[in-house]
């Protein structure tokens, strides 16, 4: 006569994936979803050929604290066995935000003005800037996401529409209108005349040449942090220290004289 008295299957509809069962310790652990009133659950058992299960299996049990079955053999001897139902933590819900954070232009003179509550970003670029064909870099809320994506060339000669989506899958649309500093003069300011940033993309640092002294530089991840920070430049040439980044895309801003010139930045 057979001595074999173990669960094989044990399995609840509430579940939210299948029951650990380990024949040597002989326990079984099982979670349900979040929200499962545990009081009253009702298992489905499948134990060895010829043995039995009490209590029975398809009898609704009280799973507040462990339950203890006991599944004897063909041959009358006895297995207990310790059953644990655990809860599963409830799910945050899904964000609904869906703003735009960020919103920055290689020629931009300053900060994008980005109004929340219209919807709206307005951003102006320096006299003589082409913006039939500009690439902006964009950021929004948390997990959302907009399209056109960040980086895709835009005709900003007419007011350009972005829509946001949030992680909850509601939409906002966005309104970004970019406007051309007025002036006679065209080209780079004179402050930033003489400034070059190399390498791009680069591994450890960038390097910046031709600053005004008191320039302020800031690099910028896409979620709009500051990462590193010069707040005011003692020489003509400085250095931003990558190290320790992810690899991605940064923003380095150069501030000057009440002007703002940035810089999409690669770290391999």
């Amino acid at each position: 006569m057979s001595s074999a008295s173990d669960i094989l299957t044990f399995s609840l509809p509430e579940e939210t994936g299948p029951a650990v069962i380990d024949a040597t310790a002989h326990t079984v652990a099982i979670e349900v979803v979040a929200g499962t009133n545990v009081n009253s659950l009702t298992p489905t058992i499948t134990i060895s050929a010829a043995a039995s299960i009490s209590p029975a299996s398809g009898a609704p049990q009280d799973f507040t604290s462990a339950v203890v079955y006991t599944v004897t053999a063909e041959d009358g001897s006895t297995q207990e066995w310790t059953v644990t139902v655990t809860v599963a933590p409830a799910t945050e819900p899904l964000s609904s935000a869906k703003n735009i954070i960020s919103f920055l232009l290689h020629e931009q003179t300053g900060d994008a003005l980005i109004n929340t509550t219209d919807h709206t970003v307005t951003i102006e670029v320096e006299t003589g800037t082409d913006i039939t064909n500009l690439s902006p870099a964009i950021t929004v809320s948390d997990k959302a996401t907009v399209s056109p994506g960040g980086e895709v060339t835009q005709d900003f000669s007419a007011a350009v529409v972005y829509i946001v989506t949030a992680e909850d899958g509601s939409t906002q649309e966005w309104t970004a209108t970019v406007t051309v500093k007025e002036g006679t003069k065209t080209g780079i300011p004179e402050v930033f005349a003489n400034l070059s940033v190399y390498p791009n993309p680069a591994v450890d640092k960038v390097h910046i040449t031709g600053l005004v002294i008191g320039t302020e530089l800031r690099l910028i991840n896409m979620s709009g942090t500051v990462i590193n920070l010069v707040s005011q430049s003692l020489h003509d040439t400085e250095s931003i220290s990558l190290a320790g980044l992810t690899g991605g895309v940064y923003v380095l801003q150069v501030s000057t004289e009440g002007k703002v010139k940035s810089y999409r930045i690669i770290k391999n």
